[in-house]
């Protein structure tokens, strides 16, 4: 174990022992498992038990929230966990984890009061394996972890500027090596007042800071996940959400089971039972899955999905597909293209491409793809690409990914360079281009030379009905519910 390590699961026994010293562990009176999950008596009565299947062509790579990297984990993160706020179908702010809140007059400091009826699903990390009532305490450890020297930076960087305390606290858990040296044991801008109430100073008015709080990244677990399991939350979840982990198979079934002891049933459609996640990479063979009704749902559909069913507006379904499907438009996907160095000019027969009709033929009719003016030019080319192998970086978002594999085929088509593709999750000038949905490459040298933008709309069988999402990209409810045969 690592000293960085051994100051967490230190910092984790001092507040586990702080709160055995004030507050009563409260537990709920008899424990329930995935597998046996049965409605309580105030749970609204089963029928006709719905199960949902979803299919998400993004791999899921790991179920700990800090490591939900791409929209299909951060929608399992939004099903499984809970946060201190959430969003609605417009993306106002609502409460979650948190009853109520208040904002002080200079909007510096604000106070949550966490509501008394949230538990953490059953598990063998507690005592019994029952679930315990969530606190402020384990908000509070949350945001000590994101500061971690071994978590993805994305969680932090949303509130490096906002918390008092946080960044200096980030910077010491993630340059500072030697258990000595460290003079900070948390965030100086997170005060847990009691077991129930939580505040947080911040450096000036922030707008963004409730949404934040509603991230999946945000999301909030028991500290006793990383003293009982050495693979913490990455294998095997447990929060406070609407739905409990069941089991998940290799790389391809995930399945969850409805939280029936949760404190807001009415946020989940009187039947719905279980969700189960498909992950299937090849966008054909999930489409194909779609139509034989094997999946009711993908949430994002790929650029060929989009190109098959939907028309030229982008808006509607093709001709012949109305009666069979249902489309929900949850904003825009975006996708960037960068090329290393400040300054740098995009070849003559790369621009080309981009402007070419088989690459343009690749995306739906309603995408729009922009090369900027001064990288847009019909002079001849100067110099040869003399690359053995181009190096392409993409972001793992589905755009990106789709991009760049559609540049590379006619690049290599059109020339006799054999490009190379590389998932990349942070800023490497190696790359020779670079496609970015614009979270992973906000650092570096870079020029961006040209952009993509698609709508981003969610499929489902025209049997689905009730079910909604909004333009975040994680956010889906099942409140109405229902599934007709």
């Amino acid at each position: 174990m690592n000293i960085r390590s051994l100051l967490f699961l230190l910092i984790a026994i001092f507040i586990f022992a702080a709160c055995s010293r004030t507050e009563t562990v409260v537990v709920r009176d008899q424990a329930q498992t995935a597998s046996t999950a049965t409605p309580s008596e105030d749970s609204p009565a089963v029928q006709d038990p719905i199960t949902l299947t979803i299919g998400e062509i993004e791999k899921v790579y790991s179920f700990d929230p800090l490591f939900a990297l791409n929209a299909a984990s951060k929608r399992i993160a939004g099903l499984v966990y809970d946060r201190l706020v959430n969003l609605d179908e417009d993306e106002n702010i609502v409460p979650m984890l948190a009853e109520s809140w208040e904002v002080s007059d200079d909007s510096l400091e604000y106070v949550f009061k966490l509501r008394n009826d949230a538990f953490f699903h059953d598990d063998d990390v507690f005592a019994a394996g029952r679930g315990r009532r969530v606190t402020a305490s384990d908000v509070k450890l949350m945001f000590i972890r994101m500061a971690g020297h071994d978590v993805p930076r994305y969680g932090a960087e949303m509130f490096l500027d906002s918390i008092v305390g946080f960044d200096a606290f980030h910077r010491q858990e993630n340059f500072t090596f030697f258990t000595e040296e460290a003079v900070l044991d948390e965030i100086s801008g997170i005060y847990v007042i009691d077991d129930r109430t939580i505040s947080f100073e911040l450096y000036e008015p922030d707008d963004a800071f409730l949404r934040n709080l509603a991230s999946p990244l945000a999301s909030v677990y028991p500290y006793e996940v990383f003293r009982e399991r050495a693979t913490g939350l990455h294998q095997e979840p447990v929060g406070s959400g609407r739905f409990m982990f069941d089991y998940a198979t290799a790389d391809s079934i995930i399945s969850l089971q409805r939280n029936f002891n949760y404190f807001d049933q009415e946020s989940i459609s009187r039947n719905l039972t279980s969700i189960e996640l498909r992950i299937i990479r090849d966008e054909s063979r999930l489409f194909r899955n779609l139509v034989t009704n094997t999946i009711d749902l993908i949430p994002e559909a790929g650029p060929l999905t989009m190109r098959t069913l939907v028309d030229s507006s982008g808006e509607n379904l093709a001709p012949g597909y109305a009666g069979d499907y249902r489309l929900y438009h949850t904003g825009n996907s975006s996708v960037y293209m960068f090329l290393p160095g400040h300054d740098a000019e995009l070849h003559p027969d790369l621009s080309e491409i981009f402007k070419s009709e088989p690459f343009l033929n690749t995306f739906p009719q309603s995408a729009q793809i922009t090369i900027f003016d001064e990288f847009n030019s019909d002079r001849e080319s100067d110099s040869e690409l003399n690359n053995e192998h181009f190096r392409i970086g993409f972001s793992p978002s589905p755009l990106s990914r789709y991009a760049a594999q559609s540049f590379g085929t006619i690049f290599k088509n059109s020339s006799e360079i054999t490009p190379r593709l590389y998932l990349a999750r942070s800023s490497n000038r190696d790359f020779d281009m670079l496609f970015s949905d614009g979270t992973m490459f906000k650092h570096g040298d870079f020029t961006k030379f040209g952009t993509m933008q698609l709508n981003r709309t969610g499929v489902s069988r025209n049997a689905l009905h009730g079910l909604k999402m909004n333009s975040s990209g994680w956010w889906i409810s099942f409140e109405s519910l229902d599934i007709q045969s």
